[in-house]
């Protein structure tokens, strides 16, 4: 182990790309297993070993995962191995966005690089957000019915019907809804469902605050006024 760690500040301290010099070879995946990850905010982090790391560890979690989540996109991978550590092995963190879902994410992981340059990985939990930060499933889903309905999808149909003002009908080109939970509201499985949510819409003519209320499977759109 000794000698990767040579290796990695070698690597580092020639300028090169450390993940240029992986030989990943008999590769074993572990599966996607739950792990306890220990804490190491007292353990000072080794840049050189946790950058060899994050660089192994990238284009691996992208390979499988996105087999699972279609679309999937890593777009940052933080790994700590602690200075005191005599395997190039900790904690890490993986950034992700699913463009087709309109979302975003974060798995939480550990990996392990072998004296061979092996690499192990499992994460250990994975949370999504839509891109206004609300809570939101990795795979797309969103809860409706019984009266009730996500923010995002209030705003989904205020962008696929609009609403009419005066007797005439406005496009919509941008919606922002906030459910009340002074109203009856539900902490869904995916997201938060409310009977009743105030909207930020974007038509011709300007911005519109609007009331979307749930009546049964349907909903009406009250207090409609420009901004």
């Amino acid at each position: 182990m000794k000698r990767v760690r040579e290796q990695v500040k070698a690597e580092r301290s020639s300028g090169g790309r450390s993940h240029a010099v992986l030989a990943l070879t008999g590769l074993a995946l572990v599966g996607l297993a739950v792990l306890g990850l220990v804490p190491h905010a007292n353990a000072a982090r080794d840049p050189s070993a946790s950058a060899f790391l994050e660089g192994a560890l990238r284009p691996q979690m992208q390979a499988t995962l996105r087999k699972s989540i279609p679309g999937l996109a890593i777009t940052e991978v933080t790994c700590y191995v602690p200075q005191s550590s005599k395997a190039i092995s900790g904690p890490c963190t993986a950034r992700f966005t699913i463009p087709k879902y309109q979302l975003k994410g974060t798995y939480k992981a550990k990996a392990t690089l072998d004296s061979k340059s092996r690499l192990t990985w499992s994460t250990s939990s994975v949370s999504c957000s839509d891109l206004r930060g609300r809570r939101a499933s990795c795979t797309g889903r969103t809860n409706s019915g019984n009266g009730l309905i996500s923010a995002q999808l209030a705003e989904t149909q205020l962008l696929r019907q609009g609403f009419s003002l005066n007797g005439a009908d406005k496009k919509v080109s941008d919606a922002t809804c906030t459910g009340s939970k002074a109203q009856r509201w539900l902490h869904g499985s995916y997201d938060d469902v409310y009977s009743r949510l105030n909207c930020v819409v974007k038509a011709a003519g300007g911005s519109y605050n609007l009331v979307f209320v749930m009546a049964g499977n349907g909903y009406n759109l009250t207090g409609i006024k420009k901004r």
